[in-house]
């Protein structure tokens, strides 16, 4: 007990000397520091005396602190600042900023769920795994951020060189790139968002609403030459079902098909009016049961969303023979094919949850009712001038045709400025014509008689009425928004041309015609929810990028492809191929 007590003393004494020494180390401070520290010592030297007597008492807060070398005007609260103790803080850039975290290390990789394996992005899987003996995989991973979220390149440059020019035995991605997408735990690269993998993945809205595979098929058949057969089939139902990633396959039965001059094909197939192929050669001869059995292919998984008729769910197919097919009938028949349409069909989230009782939810279903944006209307415009006496010129302007083909209406309306227009004998000071190309003249001759400076200079006051002449209003121009006749679909085309003896009073000193056109497209309002969410997603697609890009082109040959498609096509950035050819 002796040596523990003088164990105790010493401590106390020692712990009084360093706080004296603590004072006069800070006795640069101000003089109300200073007086502060001093009384801190002296209790703590007499905290000591009592240590050394054996009486242990209360120790006040700011012995333990440093509250009290604080010189501050603000008043304390409870005998301490009101800001209280502050934590040491560090900038990220002292020696820590390897620690901060890029926003590629919080994203949340997308998810096959319960269906399937997809790669992640961050951390990236290596190609090698090292356990008992060293696994080597093909699988490699290059991946980039892009506005559509995190993407990995198929077929990057890198490894494209890579086989080309490979020397020795060949890897299994030399002859087949699809075994170089998968990692070494056995996960494919991610589809992109507008794939069936990625639909079949999402989950049900509501729960038991599955995505199925359906086919349907029928046959176009016609027993002369030179015929058209046509046929008919229902994909689905569009009062309660909705359908997606519609294939078409259209094959022949070998008939007349063996000449070497080409002159045996059959010319055309049309489906809802559109050219889907021009030709198809199949370049045999069916004069025999044996020879007529096979089947030849003319169109092979040809994308066919848009030409469904979205309000009937069905689609009409033509084939035109050639008219030197003559011999070989198939079962008495010229031309005998089968067609066959499969889609991911599923029913509408409403009508399914209300059909079987089920709540709607909104647990992350891409046509959720909860989360679905409304599909706006909106108003394109454009000018149309030219600044010569008997000028003519043309515009060419894009009308975002998701609304359209979503089964809205487009209205165009043309104003016309008056400049030397005001001959009195209806003879020479005239518009010639407007024309918006693929629809026709929008105004024949027009005499819009005002020249606004004549009556100016006459002294009479023009009013805002009489500077312009309205050429045309609420001309619906829907079809021409979708039918793409000069070149892109969305694109349209106006032209105009005034008389020879139009020369004086130009729009801003300059325009001698000058004729503002504007369109006008809106919804319909009945759209399902499935309609619009769908119909939003393709119009942000098209109206994002700098340019504009055609919906008509794609592998196929002949064949318009709506919004929805071209989105695709953007998203897996696949290169564009020809224009169609219409028919």
């Amino acid at each position: 007990m002796a040596a523990a007590s003088g164990a105790s003393s010493a401590l106390w004494v020692a712990c009084a000397v360093l706080l004296q020494r603590r004072a006069a180390a800070l006795s640069a401070l101000d003089g109300g520091s200073r007086a502060e520290i001093a009384v801190d010592a002296a209790k703590a030297t007499a905290t000591a005396e009592a240590g050394q007597a054996g009486a242990w008492s209360a120790v006040p807060p700011s012995w333990f602190s440093s509250e009290s070398m604080e010189s501050s005007a603000e008043p304390a609260v409870g005998g301490a600042l009101e800001t209280g103790w502050t934590p040491p803080f560090r900038h990220p850039g002292d020696g820590t900023r390897s620690q901060v975290k890029s926003p590629r290390w919080f994203h949340e990789s997308e998810s096959g769920g319960d269906k399937s394996a997809w790669q992640t992005h961050y951390p990236e899987a290596k190609n090698e795994f090292h356990h008992s003996q060293t696994w080597n995989v093909l699988g490699y991973q290059q991946w980039e951020y892009t506005p559509e979220g995190w993407l990995n390149d198929p077929r990057p440059e890198w490894l494209m060189d890579k086989l080309r020019h490979q020397p020795g035995t060949k890897d299994a991605d030399w002859f087949d790139t699809a075994a170089g997408t998968v990692d070494i735990y056995g996960r494919r690269v991610p589809p992109t968002k507008n794939s069936a993998q990625w639909v079949l993945a999402q989950p049900e809205v509501p729960v038991g609403n599955k995505w199925i595979e359906r086919a349907i098929n029928t046959t176009v058949v016609c027993a002369t030459p030179g015929c058209t057969g046509r046929s008919s089939l229902q994909a689905y139902n569009p009062k309660t079902e909705e359908g997606r990633f519609c294939r078409l396959n259209i094959a022949v039965h070998p008939t007349d098909f063996d000449d070497d001059y080409d002159t045996e094909p059959i010319d055309l197939w049309v489906v809802n009016g559109y050219g889907a192929r021009s030709k198809c050669d199949p370049m045999a001869r069916g004069c025999n049961a044996t020879a007529a059995r096979p089947l030849y292919s003319c169109l092979r998984e040809l994308d066919v969303d848009h030409v469904v008729d979205p309000s009937k769910g069905n689609m009409v197919i033509e084939g035109r023979l050639n008219k030197m097919v003559d011999e070989c009938p198939y079962n008495g028949n010229f031309l005998s094919a089968v067609a066959v349409v499969t889609c991911l069909v599923r029913g509408i989230p409403e009508v399914y949850a209300e059909s079987h009782g089920l709540p709607l939810t909104s647990s992350g279903g891409p046509y959720s009712s909860s989360d679905t944006e409304a599909l706006e209307g909106f108003t394109v415009e454009t000018v149309l001038a030219c600044d010569a006496p008997g000028c003519k010129n043309l515009t060419t302007f894009y009308v975002n045709p998701t609304v359209a083909f979503y089964g809205g209406t487009c209205t165009m309306d043309v104003v016309l400025d008056q400049t030397d227009f005001d001959d009195s004998t209806y003879s020479s000071e005239f518009l010639e014509y407007i024309e918006l190309k693929g629809y026709g003249n929008l105004s024949g001759t027009v005499f819009p008689g005002k020249n606004p400076c004549n009556e100016e200079y006459a002294g009479m006051k023009v009013a805002a009425s009489d500077r312009n002449y309205t050429v045309a209003t609420g001309i619906d121009v829907t079809e021409a928004v979708l039918k793409g006749d000069v070149g892109i679909v969305g694109t349209l085309q106006l032209e105009g041309k005034i008389s020879d003896m139009v020369d004086e009073c130009a729009v801003d000193g300059k325009w001698l015609l000058h004729a503002s056109a504007k369109v006008t497209c809106s919804p319909k309002p009945d759209m399902s929810v499935a309609e619009t969410a769908a119909a939003v997603e393709v119009a942000k697609s098209l109206d994002t990028g700098s340019s504009r890009l055609p919906w008509g082109s794609q592998d196929q040959e002949g064949l318009e492809t709506p919004g929805h498609v071209l989105a695709k096509k953007l998203r897996q950035r696949s290169a564009l191929g020809n224009q169609p050819t219409r028919v």
